[in-house]
């Protein structure tokens, strides 16, 4: 059975459940291996592209005349996708001697291998660009076991147990042909997603609330609730990659350099299921890891609700004049969003408010307007272009200077 295409009308997205892969907690550097002999290059002389370059088994190269193994490649959309699927003797369903890593590298040709989409476990994509307008690609991933039963409707139906399943391993690469927007297809360069269970859409819906500035990434996700022996719960997964420049165009998070994990929840996996999110670093992109999803029918959500900047620290004021004081502040911290300013809000014991700003990341504010001989609780916060951050602690201004 071949994957449905991944970059088609979204209502057959919804049949890609054999896809799985790229484990965001288990992300290490793969190297893309180079044909040493011609056995091991499955691109055969003159082929034209893409074409698979290797394939490895924990490490061990797999000749293209194995008679266990074979790779089937697919190109659903010519010059768009391309399509991988591993086999054993002939057939999809892998039993336990497929366990352990694969490496399958393709020659892309021009296809720019903008999104990876893979039934698998634990995996990566290393993509390569030569420089001359092609790429190479080294998808890296271990087998996993997919239910199957799920009937597309609205809502989805899923049975209680599972009228298939199988072990299976593979993906399709694509150059997001369907996305007409030239500034977020591009943004897509990067992005990996993998699961064993149905999705409904891909890539995730996105919402943005502008009252409250928060962004909200949707998946509904299905598969039955127990495996084909009725007992065993299936347990589901979901693993993506996220780059800075997605979260910047499709996330709305104008600097994603500075945002943390924290500044990403997830929400919706399911009683039992852990989620792990990470940025290594400014550049790294964002990684969401949710295991052990029970079913019927999950929706995940994943909100950008700690982009604004931290509180300001260290809050400290004096009064400089009759009606003036200065706050200082220790800097708060971008989370996603630049510090574009400060703001601070005096309250008298009589319910008096008193308002001051200034713009720039620095300290400290000066506050005028102060009633003479009336002490003021003032607090600061930070703003962004997304809203301000959280109130610091209350200081106090005295009566007189």
């Amino acid at each position: 059975m071949w994957l449905m295409p991944l970059t088609r009308p979204l209502p057959r997205l919804a049949r890609l459940a054999g896809l799985t892969g790229l484990a965001a907690t288990a992300l290490v550097a793969v190297p893309v291996p180079s044909a040493v002999a011609e056995a091991t290059d499955w691109c055969s002389s003159g082929a034209s592209t893409p074409c698979i370059v290797s394939v490895t088994h924990d490490g061990s190269p797999v000749l293209k005349t194995d008679p266990t193994w074979q790779v089937d490649l697919r190109y659903p959309t010519p010059g768009d996708d391309v399509q991988w699927e591993l086999r054993e003797s002939g057939l999809y369903e892998l039993t336990s001697a497929a366990d352990g890593r694969w490496v399958v590298t393709l020659d892309m040709g021009t296809t720019v291998p903008r999104v990876n989409y893979g039934t698998g476990r634990n995996g990566q994509v290393t993509r390569i660009n030569d420089g001359d307008g092609t790429y190479q690609v080294a998808v890296s991933a271990e087998p996993v076991l997919v239910t199957s039963g799920c009937i597309m409707s609205d809502p989805w139906f899923c049975p209680t147990i599972a009228s298939s399943q199988a072990v299976r391993l593979g993906s399709q690469v694509s150059d997001w042909d369907q996305w007409t927007d030239p500034v977020q297809r591009a943004a897509f360069y990067g992005v990996d997603f993998w699961t064993n269970v149905e999705t409904t859409s891909f890539p995730p819906g996105v919402t943005y609330d502008d009252a409250t500035g928060i962004a909200a990434m949707r998946l509904d996700l299905a598969a039955p609730h127990f495996e084909l022996d009725g007992t065993t719960v299936h347990h589901g997964h979901f693993e993506a990659v996220l780059p800075n420049a997605f979260l910047r165009e499709n996330f709305f998070i104008p600097d994603p350099s500075t945002l943390t994990p924290a500044g990403l929840t997830v929400a919706g996996g399911g009683p039992i299921s852990t989620t792990s999110v990470r940025k290594d670093s400014s550049s790294a992109p964002m990684e969401i890891e949710v295991t052990d999803m029970t079913f019927s029918i999950r929706k995940l959500r994943v909100r950008t609700g700690t982009v604004v900047p931290t509180r300001p620290t260290n809050v400290r004021a004096a009064r400089v004049a009759t009606k003036a004081a200065r706050i200082g502040y220790g800097l708060a911290k971008p989370r996603g969003a630049k510090v574009t300013g400060y703001q601070v809000r005096c309250v008298s014991p009589g319910g008096s408010v008193v308002k001051a700003r200034r713009t720039g990341n620095d300290s400290p504010l000066r506050v005028t307007g102060l009633k003479r001989g009336v002490r003021y609780d003032c607090r600061a916060r930070a703003t962004s272009k997304v809203g301000p951050g959280p109130w610091s602690a209350k200081v106090v201004v005295p009566r007189r200077p």
